[in-house]
């Protein structure tokens, strides 16, 4: 047991302490901080060429001061933007049924609901900076009329009991919630494939080294093949943990970085998280409600399929590595299942298009060899439910358990052995070897 502590504890450290963990995790931290805060670099680099939007203002409610407010944040939003921003222009009538923008870029409606204001957004053509510029300075405005001839302990009571306002805009044709689920979902089988293959390269290149250099008989000799191998596996399947872990730490950092720090949102309107992403990258609460609803159990299957996915390829290319005699050798063996690995990547990439109605893309998902790639991705885009991504996940945890239990007998047979036979010869050797010794 020692022995085998000490196996695992070595090749950990190895993995940890090496350059290439420290360098490729820099990379990674940088791209996640590009990606996850693309909409504050547009909004830094947008020269304010299309001009001040023109937005119409029907103030539906007894509150008075709503336009001379609204002219204040004018300034606020164009700093916020970095662009020339918004003016508002009073709106005399307005029917929701029938409207004509009138050379606006959108028209706001300002409503009473009890003591409190709510609005609707009717947008010809706002981007979605401008838009949630427009609802955060909406929430402080709502906030300044709470607060209005309200004695001190009424304010503190107010601002602490303070929900988000209801705030709709009204899009021609509103996919964007699915849009987004999509994009996010064909995006996330992309670190998931990344994670495997490092891992399980990982796994093949430190057992094939260990033969060229012979010194797999000296820790043979010490510790039993079958010790060997799950040091292996183990090892690997910790470090895959780990990074996998940085990446969503990595994410997190990023996103609040985006939001709180780089979005420029006043973090004492008394906003949400959901909402404060919501305002952060454009997208109506409705939809950022939906997709927080998902977040707990995607970050499960992320991290379940990545887990389980590289636990089933590397206890395959585990074995590969036993019955190669060179890095050639290996290269040429793993070949078929890197073409496997690449087919679901691919087709979790482009099924989210159609894998709800693609019957032949549903049933890949529960196949343990393209799940890890493309159920979470499935899942994501809602041609998944979570039963559907469960039992997908189950399947692959049982293949990962009878491939583990299959192949640790056939590499007790294949470590050390340097046959230079073709592969269908190695395995079929190694396997009627295992049977044998049983």
């Amino acid at each position: 047991m020692n022995k085998f502590k000490y196996l695992f504890t070595y090749q950990l450290k190895q993995k940890l302490t090496a350059k290439s963990f420290l360098v490729s995790n820099i990379i990674i931290f940088v791209v996640l901080m590009l990606l996850l805060n693309i909409n504050n670099i547009v909004r830094a680099f947008d020269d304010g060429s299309d001009g001040a939007d023109l937005v119409y203002v029907y103030n539906q409610t007894g509150y008075v001061n709503i336009m001379s407010e609204l002219e204040v944040y004018e300034d606020e939003i164009s700093s916020q933007l970095g662009t020339s921003g918004v003016y508002f222009e009073a709106f005399a009538s307005f029917d929701p049924n029938s409207y004509e923008f009138n050379g606006s870029s959108a028209i706001l409606v300002i409503n009473q609901e009890g003591e409190s204001l709510s609005a609707d957004l009717f947008i010809n053509d706002l981007n979605v900076y401008k838009r949630t510029a427009i609802q955060n300075a909406l929430e402080k405005l709502r906030q300044d009329y709470l607060l209005e001839d309200k004695t001190p302990e009424e304010k503190e009571l107010i601002i602490e009991f303070l929900t988000p306002m209801d705030f709709i805009p009204h899009l021609t044709e509103d996919t964007q919630g699915k849009e987004i689920l999509s994009g996010i979902g064909s995006f996330v089988s992309l670190p998931i494939f990344m994670l495997i293959i490092f891992a399980v390269q990982a796994v093949g290149a430190s057992i094939v080294e260990e033969k060229q250099t012979k010194a797999v008989e000296y820790i043979i000799a010490n510790v039993s093949p079958n010790k060997h191998f799950f040091a292996k596996i183990l090892t690997n399947f910790v470090f895959l943990t780990i990074q996998l872990l940085l990446i969503l730490v990595y994410a997190l950092i990023g996103g609040l970085l985006s939001i709180y720090v780089f979005g420029g949102y006043d973090m004492s309107a008394g906003l949400g998280l959901s909402d404060t992403i919501a305002l952060s990258y454009g997208i109506d609460n409705a939809t950022m409600d939906n997709i927080m609803k998902q977040l707990p159990l995607t970050v499960f299957f992320f991290i379940g399929f990545t887990g389980l996915g590289g636990l089933l390829y590397m206890i395959v290319m585990g074995f590969v590595a036993s019955i190669s005699t060179s890095n050639e050798d290996y290269g040429q063996f793993q070949t078929p299942l890197m073409m496997l690995m690449l087919g679901g990547f691919y087709a979790a990439m482009f099924g989210t298009m159609f894998g709800d109605t693609n019957i032949i893309i549903k049933i890949m998902a529960y196949i343990p060899v393209f799940s890890p790639f493309m159920a979470p991705s499935l899942y994501l885009a809602g041609a998944f439910n979570w039963i559907e991504a469960l039992i997908s996940l189950v399947i692959l945890a049982g293949t990962s358990l009878f491939m583990y239990k299959l192949i640790m007998p056939m590499y007790k047979n294949a470590i050390l052995s340097y046959s230079t036979d073709k592969m269908t010869v190695r395995i079929k050797k190694a396997f009627s070897r295992s049977k044998h010794n049983k």
